[in-house]
């Protein structure tokens, strides 16, 4: 029965083709982290260099980065995640993890993240009829300069849940075009005044 239900496999582990298809939509640059990064590469943190006063300390570098857990430590990766968040504001964080011990992280996550969906089963080359479970990924953007400060629940990312839930019940729908718009909106709002940001982001149909 553990076949069925394996807890200590992560998603990409699992699934071969899984990797290129995040990267396909969260661009080149993502960078997939190990277990030991999440305290080190997934903080922001790039090197050490040495100061005037001869201490070592950490340089940062903002990035795009995929924490993929398995389930049975999927808890303490979205405790790190959002330390990291809130300490590097302008990195993206996607959290993909099979849907299984859900009772230890999934509160956390929806807490946390702007945008969660779910992969299902049978969705070809990139989660199979044999995962047996859907694959739950969360989406971590930037905050905005402005308020509402982050995106998370406004009416446009809800529009775009919509879109996206519908994408999946359509064979030849794409939800990699839907992913992209949502990764690129806070670029798009990055700069422009509080009003065009609350415009954008109140108005279903906005552009």
């Amino acid at each position: 029965m553990t076949s069925y239900v394996p807890l200590s496999a992560t998603a990409l582990e699992r699934s071969a083709g899984l990797e290129m298809w995040i990267r396909s939509w969260a661009g080149a640059d993502l960078e997939v982290l190990s277990p030991k990064d999440w305290f080190s590469r997934g903080q922001g943190i790039a090197g050490y260099f040495i100061s005037k006063e001869n201490v070592r300390l950490p340089s940062y570098k903002a990035g795009t980065f995929l924490w993929a857990p398995a389930p049975a430590v999927a808890s303490v990766a979205i405790e790190e995640l959002r330390w990291a968040r809130h300490k590097r504001e302008n990195s993206v964080h996607l959290f993909a993890c099979p849907r299984l011990m859900t009772n230890r992280w999934r509160k956390l996550v929806l807490k946390e993240a702007d945008f969660v969906f779910e992969v299902p089963v049978g969705t070809a080359g990139v989660w199979e009829t044999d995962m047996h479970e859907p694959l739950l990924i969360a989406v971590c953007l930037p905050f905005l300069e402005h308020s509402p400060w982050n995106i998370g629940g406004t009416p446009r990312v809800l529009a775009l849940g919509r879109q996206l839930r519908g994408v999946w019940k359509d064979p030849a729908g794409d939800p990699r075009l839907i992913l992209c718009k949502l990764l690129n909106l806070p670029r798009r709002l990055s700069g422009v005044s509080a009003e065009l940001v609350r415009r954008v982001l109140y108005s279903a149909g906005g552009r």
